[in-house]
Order: C-alpha cells, then sequence, then structure tokens
C-alpha cells in the first residue's frame, strides 16, 4: 500500500459496499469487467494504491479482493470512493481498437474540408454501436462511432479524422 503518485489516473468505477467478511468490495461499473481490473495489477481506490488480488463479475458490479482491506468494516469504509487505475498500465489493444480515456479529448477533423468539428467529450454506448458526443462552444454533434464515419485515429496527435455521414452536419448547423 503506497501514496498515489501524480500518473494520469482512469476512472474505472466506485465502490458500492462490501462483499463478505474478508474484506471484498462491491465495485460499480458501466460495464463490469473483471479481467481488467486483475490485468491492471493495481488499482487506487481513494488516496491509496492496492494491489488486485482477485476480481470476478457480481450483480451489475465487480467483486474485488485488494491487499490491505481484510474485513468488512475496513471495505465499508470506503464506500463511495472512487477505483481509479494508472493509464500506463492498461493491457494494449488490438489494432483499431481503443479504451474510452484514449479518445474523449481528441480534436475531431472532417476528412474532406479539415474542419474542426469539435473535440470529443463523451462516448455513448448503444446495441448497435457507440455514439461519439462532439462539442464546439455551444453546438454538439452526435456522431456514429463506425468505420464508414471515423476513418483514422490518432490519440498520439490528439486528433480523429471523421466523414459524417451525408447531411449530418446540416442538420447541426447554427
Amino acid at each position: 500500500m503506497n501514496s498515489t503518485p501524480s500518473r494520469r489516473l482512469v476512472f474505472l468505477g466506485k465502490v458500492v459496499g462490501a462483499h463478505g467478511v474478508r474484506g471484498a468490495l462491491k465495485v460499480g461499473t458501466a460495464e463490469p469487467q473483471p479481467e481488467l481490473f486483475a490485468a491492471l495489477g493495481e488499482v487506487h481506490i481513494g488516496p491509496t494504491r492496492h494491489r488486485v488480488l482477485q476480481a470476478q463479475a457480481g450483480r451489475r458490479c465487480v467483486l474485488l479482493k485488494v491487499e490491505g482491506i481484510t474485513t468488512r468494516e475496513e471495505a465499508e469504509a470506503r464506500r463511495g470512493q472512487a477505483v481509479e487505475a494508472e493509464a500506463e498500465r492498461f493491457p494494449p489493444l488490438p489494432p483499431g481498437e481503443y479504451y474510452h480515456f484514449q479518445l474523449v479529448g481528441l480534436t475531431v477533423v472532417a476528412a474532406d474540408t479539415g474542419e474542426v468539428l469539435g473535440e470529443l467529450t463523451d462516448i455513448i454506448p448503444t446495441p448497435a454501436h457507440d455514439v461519439y458526443v462532439v462539442r464546439h462552444g455551444s453546438r454538439e454533434i452526435l456522431l456514429p462511432a463506425v468505420e464508414e464515419v471515423v476513418r483514422e485515429v490518432d490519440p498520439a496527435g490528439g486528433r480523429m479524422l471523421v466523414q459524417p455521414p451525408p447531411g449530418l452536419l446540416d442538420m447541426y448547423a447554427d
């Protein structure tokens, strides 16, 4: 158990309660992925870093056992605290796949005109595909996150090239 270093932390979820009597935590997440918690190896709970001992799927949560929390009372004391991980710890994804935290904040540019459409500020998961929320001032554009629209993603360069479907940008014209 160490203090939090000054690194970029990615929000994974929140402690919503305790599980059992041996200090396991219930972590509420948008998409429970216990394999990701296990692959990260360490998480930050509040201001403290903990080694991940075990992670498994619960009902709409991840049941997480970490080093240093051994009783139900200790787990309950973490209720409401953020569970985060250092961005560098995330395992690499196959080419063309990205974690949401790698995309949010990118400048979105129209591939055909070079016009800056705005900044990708949010990602809405839907059953068919994600939808990217792009904001520029008071204007908000919703782009389908499909191969026909998203032409190039360059997290290192801080931008995403898109080719919106014909007429889509007209719907959002000022």
